[in-house]
């Protein structure tokens, strides 16, 4: 009996309450200032980070960079793109022509920087010298063939002529004939002439006419038939002869001249006296006209960018934000071409190319720096004013 009282009274007592002394004790370290604690929210930290980036760089199951393609605001209709500065004409490597590639250049006539207008002179090569001789003597090959030429008609008028005056004594000696013939005849009755005589006469009459006939003929022949002379086809057919080793001397000539073949400016010369032309050309020059920049689209977003959409580029070569319009869109898949500094960059991307011409501001500042890369942020906001 006494010891279940004793229980219950045990169990009715209240257990004390253990008092807890939060100052820590003897300079003991406080929990927030554990090591153990800074470890613990940095792996939560990380973990976090790690699983954004694969949300943000994934976001559409493809294993496309979008992360590096759209901008934080996915809500916005932002994309960024790797491009270069660009002429619309684009940039040509000037070469020589192909009879003349392994000519040594004797001058360079162009500096880095100079605006040509097409058809200038570029370069000289050492097949001038030799060309302009050839030229020279071609030339005065014509004017030989020409003056034989004209020799030949000259003699073919002068055969005119003599024909004419030929007609005109047969003519003559055959009315001469008759008239003896003639007379003859009339004495014949009287026998003061002989038959042989008669016969004679009649002879000579026969061939007067036989001459008239021959002298016309052959000035008829000259009249009608002067082109087709066997003289003149031949001089004429060394004169074409001539013109056209004439021609093969000029373009001979042409072609020891390097020209622009249009305007634009001199991005560099490729070229150097006293060697042969490379494979490089010349000079290389970028044509004039409208200033664009090529950009390389992600194919996972090339449906996100229309035409007129504008765009702004930045670059570190310059301070300003230069800006633009997307005039047009390829339709060729290929393999990007234009990478980022970042050695962690993906480099085999599949990208589409998108044209982007650049306002007149823009276009003067970009003008001289051909070829720069930019990086640019195409938004489907509204056009350019």
């Amino acid at each position: 009996m006494m010891s279940e009282q004793a229980a219950h009274s045990r169990a009715e007592t209240p257990l004390p309450l253990l008092a807890v002394n939060r100052k820590p004790a003897g300079g003991a370290r406080p929990l927030w200032r554990s090591g153990l604690v800074w470890v613990v929210l940095g792996v939560a930290v990380l973990g976090a980070g790690v699983a954004l980036t694969a949300v943000s760089g994934t976001a559409d199951g493809t294993g496309a960079p979008v992360a590096a393609a759209v901008s934080p605001d996915a809500a916005l209709p932002h994309l960024a793109a790797l491009g270069v500065i660009a002429p619309r004409g684009g940039v040509t490597a000037v070469m020589p022509a192909e009879s003349v590639r392994g000519a040594v250049v004797t001058g360079i006539l162009v500096s880095e920087g100079d605006i040509v207008q097409a058809g200038d002179a570029i370069a000289a090569l050492d097949t001038l010298p030799r060309a302009a001789a050839n030229l020279a003597g071609a030339e005065a090959n014509v004017r030989g063939k020409s003056a034989a030429l004209a020799q030949s008609r000259l003699s073919l008028d002068s055969d005119a002529a003599a024909a004419k005056a030929a007609i005109a004594l047969a003519e003559a000696q055959l009315a001469q004939a008759e008239r003896s013939l003639a007379r003859a005849r009339q004495l014949s009755p009287t026998n003061a002439i002989s038959q042989a005589s008669l016969e004679d006469l009649q002879t000579e009459l026969d061939v007067r006419l036989a001459q008239l006939d021959q002298a016309r003929a052959r000035q008829v022949r000259l009249a009608t038939a002067t082109d087709q002379h066997p003289d003149i086809v031949a001089a004429a057919e060394a004169l074409r002869a001539a013109e056209a080793d004439l021609e093969l001397a000029r373009i001979a000539v042409a072609e020891a001249t390097v020209r622009a073949p249009f305007t634009g400016m001199v991005l560099s010369v490729e070229a150097r006296i006293g060697e042969p032309v490379s494979s490089a050309g010349v000079v290389r020059i970028a044509a004039s006209g409208p200033i664009e920049a090529e950009l390389e689209v992600h194919q996972d977003r090339i449906a996100d960018v229309t035409t007129g959409a504008t765009v702004s580029l930045r670059a570190a070569a310059i301070p300003d934000t230069l800006a633009g319009k997307v005039i047009a869109i390829g339709t060729e898949v290929r393999r990007q071409a234009v990478f980022d500094a970042d050695p962690a960059a993906n480099t085999d991307s599949r990208v589409i190319d998108v044209r982007v011409e650049l306002n007149a501001a823009s276009a003067e500042l970009a003008r001289k720096l051909i070829g720069l890369q930019v990086v640019a942020d195409i938004s489907s906001l509204g056009d350019l004013p």
